[in-house]
């Protein structure tokens, strides 16, 4: 019997490694990085054995099966073969066609040392990506190699160490090759006094810095996101905007702080001055105040299609200061692309298009902290509404909050009740549609045509009260049956709301209605097993 073993190192033609050579491998080893966390001398040996292996009388076997599985997996295949072959040039040259046939190439060598000669020269991407997504740090090595190669490198993502200043680094230096960069600082870093040269990117695309503004020159730039830069005035914000007139996005998260842009009297210096931004898609401002937000929209002149999502901090009372946003709000609030509106706690106010998907442009409002008084800020910026405009209006669990009020609701909601056309409310603990409802509410509805009523939770029939129908009940009786067209109940049901859906439809029927119900709501139901667990099953007595 014999036993077919492995070819070895020693019986086949692998040049020999010698003192020498091992030594320089270890320097290399030192020096360069290892290549998807593999030493040198490790890839060495699987090239070697990969040659062996195209060398047998087998041609079917590839040292790198299933390459055209997909178009990620052929994209890092290709990343893999090109670090290779920039280190291993003694083992590639001398099998070219096997390397050109897996990079999907010509196989000649001529075309192949072509294809490396390109190798060379292809930006590199230096990020190091952790758990869930997150960045890492670069170790010393990896930053170094960036500085010293910045006109190689295509995508550089760092963070500010003790040892290692990204500031002084890409300050004044020139990176033809980059586009993107995202940098973050610490809360205190030392940049030094006077004028810093500003970094020379024309390629740059997306741009991310935290804590700290890099001067930069980046007429491509589509992408903008400033995080807590407390030391840039208003004035350098706006230069800054001036010299990218291709911006798509742009994001600002500011905190007040001294000297930032926070702070409404410096916009004194920025009197007169306007900012164009044609081509800019989505807006975000984050934790800023009403009076932020107030001074630096009214230097932009945007389209009024400009997604806008502003997140405004609950300090200096944003109740009374939500109206001085009305105005410069006021075109992108009354935009006639947005029919819809949903209101939310938290997220107070949201405008958007009924049948556009969720990435896209809309106009949306919100607090930091979680707040109740929802209807009051609408009821501030309800003036600046677009009027008879609004036909689907989606409440949520605004009207269970226990600082409900009805006459705010009807104040903030007069404008756009006369054309609303779809109403949708949820429901948690109790059923609340007075201002709807209510025979003396002075808010009416003349357009609805759909009620839509979903309920989150189960909640038990001991804590239900069926007197919660009782006014959608009469309203049904008085406008509903002849105006609505489709009641739509989704979510939990219980027994209490079974009768009173049952009521409902003696209304309809009654009035001979033509409103239909859509009654989609899931009965809780538990199963209980009532076998013995020890034993044969016993026989059940009824």
């Amino acid at each position: 019997m014999t036993t077919k073993t492995s070819p070895t190192p020693e019986s086949c033609s692998v040049p020999q490694q010698t003192l020498e050579d091992r030594k320089a491998a270890t320097q290399l080893v030192c020096k360069v990085a290892p290549i998807y966390r593999v030493h040198d001398d490790v890839l060495r040996e699987i090239i070697s054995w990969a040659v062996i292996i195209y060398d047998q009388p087998w041609p079917d076997a590839t040292p790198f099966p299933s390459l055209e599985t997909s178009i990620t997996d052929r994209a890092h295949t290709m990343v893999r073969l090109i670090k290779v072959c920039r280190r291993f040039k003694d083992i590639i040259y001398g099998h070219a066609t096997l390397w050109a046939g897996i990079a999907g190439v010509p196989s000649s060598e001529e075309d192949f040392n072509f294809v490396l000669e390109k190798a060379g020269q292809v930006p590199l991407a230096i990020v190091v990506h952790g758990r869930e997504g997150r960045t890492l740090k670069l170790k010393p090595a990896q930053s170094a190699f960036a500085t010293n190669h910045l006109d190689r490198v295509s995508i550089l993502c760092a963070n500010q160490s003790a040892d290692y200043n990204w500031f002084h680094k890409l300050s004044g230096r020139s990176a033809p090759a980059l586009t993107a960069l995202k940098v973050h600082f610490p809360p205190f870093v030392g940049v030094g006094d006077g004028e810093t040269s500003p970094l020379d990117a024309p390629s740059l695309r997306f741009l991310s810095l935290h804590r700290l503004l890099i001067p930069f020159k980046a007429p491509q730039l589509q992408e903008l996101s400033l995080s807590r830069c407390g030391r840039m005035s208003p004035a350098t914000l706006l230069d800054v905007l001036s010299s990218t007139s291709l911006l798509e996005r742009l994001s600002l998260t500011t905190l007040p702080c001294e000297d930032g842009v926070e702070e409404s009297e410096n916009w004194t210096d920025c009197t007169g001055r306007e900012v164009h931004l044609p081509h800019l898609e989505r807006l975000f401002l984050h934790q800023v105040s009403c009076d932020t937000v107030a001074e630096f929209l009214g230097h932009l002149v945007l389209h009024a299609e400009t997604g806008v999502y502003i997140q405004v901090t609950k300090h200096n009372n944003p109740i009374q200061n939500m109206g001085v946003m009305g105005p410069v709000l006021h075109p992108f609030l009354s935009c006639p692309v947005y029919d819809s509106i949903r209101i939310r706690h938290g997220n107070f106010l949201e405008l958007f298009a009924r049948d556009s998907r969720d990435d896209s442009p809309r106009v949306s409002l919100r607090v930091f902290s979680r707040d109740e008084n929802t209807f009051e800020y609408v009821e501030e910026l309800s003036p600046f509404l677009l009027p008879r405009h609004i036909t689907l209006l989606d409440v949520g669990l605004t009207c269970e909050g226990r600082s409900y009020n009805k006459e705010v609701v009807e104040k903030s909601l007069r404008r756009i009740a006369p054309s609303v056309q779809t109403l949708s409310i949820e429901v948690k603990e109790r059923l609340e549609l007075s201002f709807l409802t209510d025979e003396l509410s002075w808010l009416k509805f003349p357009a609805l045509r759909t009620l839509k009523i979903n309920w989150l939770d189960t909640v038990p029939n001991s804590k239900r009260n069926q007197y919660e129908w009782d006014g959608l009940r009469a309203w049904m009786k008085r406008v509903g049956a002849k105006q609505l067209e489709t009641l739509h109940l989704d979510g939990w049901g219980n027994s209490i709301d079974n009768w009173c859906v049952w009521r409902v439809k003696e209304i309809l029927a009654e009035q001979k209605s033509k409103c239909e119900i859509v009654d989609e709501r899931r009965e809780f139901r538990m199963l209980v097993n009532c076998e013995p667990l020890f034993g044969p099953p016993q026989a059940r007595v009824w």
